[in-house]
C-alpha cells in the first residue's frame, strides 16, 4: 500500500503477526496565501488617496496578486507588506489632515462668531 506524500511504518504488533500502519501527513502550503490587501487598495484609490499613496497602494497590491498566481510566494508576501504599508500610511494622512479641517474650521467659525456679534461683555458693560 503506497502513500504519498507521507510515510509508512510496519512494526510487530502482539501475537506475531504483521500489521501494516500508515500515516499520511499532508501539506497547507495551497491554503496559505499571502494577504495582497487589494480591496484596501481599491478604497484608498476611490475613496481617500492623499499624494496618490492609494495608486501606490494598489500598485503593489496587485504585484502581490500576480506574484502569488506565478507562485513566488516569498516575493508576493513583500509586495503585500509594501501595499499594508501604504495603505495604512494613506489612512493615517487622512485622519490628520481630517483633525486639520476640523480645527481650522472651529477657529473660523470661533473668530467669525466674535467679529459678527462682538464682545458680549464688552457690550453688557457699556449699556448696563
Amino acid at each position: 500500500m503506497a502513500t504519498a506524500p507521507g510515510w509508512q511504518h510496519t512494526g510487530l504488533m502482539a501475537g506475531n503477526s504483521r500489521e501494516t500502519h500508515s500515516v499520511t501527513i499532508t501539506s497547507d502550503a495551497q491554503a496559505v496565501r499571502p494577504r495582497d490587501h487589494i480591496i484596501w487598495s481599491i478604497c484608498n484609490l476611490v475613496h481617500i488617496n492623499p499624494c496618490c499613496l492609494g495608486l501606490v497602494a494598489l500598485y503593489y497590491s496587485v504585484k502581490a496578486r500576480d506574484m502569488t498566481i506565478a507562485g513566488d510566494l516569498r516575493t508576493a508576501e513583500k509586495y503585500g507588506g509594501r501595499a499594508l504599508c501604504f495603505n495604512i500610511a494613506a489612512l493615517v494622512l487622512l485622519c490628520v489632515i481630517i483633525i486639520i479641517i476640523i480645527a481650522i474650521s472651529a477657529t473660523v467659525a470661533a473668530e467669525a462668531q466674535t467679529v459678527y456679534y462682538g464682545d458680549y461683555r464688552d457690550s453688557r458693560n457699556r449699556y448696563g
